[in-house]
């Protein structure tokens, strides 16, 4: 392990109140940690799978190698291992809150508990920070989901009239599907009480109020965080305009080809690791007559969502010369 790297020392690098002053993260840079491991790129933007890497046999004894890790996942905003058999539900979670801390999240921050899909549930694993990924309990508790995985779209030219309008908004979110999935299922499904992986996260409403425009701390860049199914309206326009944007961006989403990929799972534990800040991800009902989908995640928790107004968008960054990994 890289001596220092983590350690009581690192930096809490979310948005913080320093002498009166709000004080913004610079994006990380690359130390060169990863450039030995061979990987492929799946499209021009988006996804990496790096090619018969072990993250327990070679990641995760290599800090500086992880942290880079951390800055290309965010750059890519997915990226993939395959066969990853000897990552046991511990190491994973290990694997997990250490790309977050040596990355710079705050430290009080650990590892997700979903709302229902815990401990508690009848799909769920004696674990409350693995939540299973199960095609069954998909359809029984929230009827399936559609989607890919997708860099949030900002850098479009059809944007850049739009930007600085979007960027002084904000969105609530709300995880109604949870409280709905309870209601139907009360002797089954159970909102978690407690804190769900930081102090701040213990609201039972499941609601919450971001910016429409969130800021990557690793990487500096800008993108539309309010996509998806929780963004309920956008607080500072009246119903029908909030509506009429809120499909707007979704509409963005389903037309960016561009931006999309698809991962196809060969192996029992594959996996893809995820920048939820940045990336829109979901599943596709399609699979059907290849059998059920099944799979343990580990979710670390990061910063509050901000919008620092000197950030930049992916493709103005690139224009100013950062390196990508």
């Amino acid at each position: 392990m890289a001596p220092g790297l983590l350690n009581d020392d690192l930096p809490d690098r979310s948005a913080t109140d320093t002498n009166g002053k709000n004080s913004l993260p610079q994006p990380l840079k690359l130390l060169g940690a990863l450039e030995k491991y061979t990987f492929e790129d799946i499209t021009p933007v988006v996804g990496r799978e790096y090619i018969n890497v072990n993250i327990v046999d070679e990641l995760l004894k290599d800090d500086a190698a992880l942290r880079d890790l951390a800055i290309t996942i965010s750059q890519r905003s997915v990226v993939f291992f395959r066969a990853q058999n000897n990552l046991t539900d511990d190491v994973q979670k290990e694997f997990v809150q250490k790309l977050g801390l040596l990355s710079g999240k705050p430290k009080d921050s650990t590892l997700h508990i979903h709302p229902v899909l815990n401990n508690t549930s009848e799909f769920g694993v004696p674990d409350a920070e693995i939540s299973t990924i199960s095609s069954e309990a998909r359809k029984k508790f929230f009827g399936g989901e559609q989607g890919s995985r997708q860099p949030r779209r900002y850098d479009a030219a059809q944007w850049h009239p739009y930007q600085k309008f979007l960027e002084g908004l904000t969105a609530t979110f709300v995880g109604d599907g949870f409280h709905k999935a309870a209601a139907a299922n009360p002797d089954t499904v159970h909102i978690h009480e407690g804190p769900r992986g930081a102090p701040d996260n213990v609201d039972q409403t499941l609601s919450a109020v971001h910016p429409l425009i969130r800021t990557n701390p690793v990487t500096g860049w800008k993108s539309v965080f309010a996509l998806g199914t929780f963004p309920k309206y956008i607080n500072e326009l009246h119903a029908e305009e909030s509506d009429e944007l809120l499909v707007k961006l979704r509409r963005t989403v389903l037309d960016s080809h561009d931006l999309t990929m698809r991962f196809k799972w060969r192996n029992e534990n594959d996996i893809a690791v995820w920048d939820n800040r940045s990336a829109f991800h979901s599943a596709t009902f399609d699979y059907s007559s290849l059998g059920e989908r099944f799979g343990h995640r580990a979710v670390g928790i990061g910063e509050t969502p901000y919008y620092d107004p000197n950030s930049k968008s992916r493709s103005e960054s690139l224009a100013g010369g950062y390196e990508l990994a």
